[in-house]
């Protein structure tokens, strides 16, 4: 997920662990902890 890890950065992510965990080369499944906290509801 490397453009997400671009977009968020962009957008004022700064936080390292997220950028360096989207910026990972492997799958990004649905399990993925990133993915699930963007798609959180409450």
């Amino acid at each position: 997920m490397p453009i997400p890890g671009d977009a968020f950065q962009d957008a004022g992510c700064e936080d390292a662990v997220i950028l360096d965990h989207c910026r990972a080369n492997r799958e990004h499944t649905g399990n993925c902890w990133v993915l699930r906290l963007l798609t959180a509801t409450g």
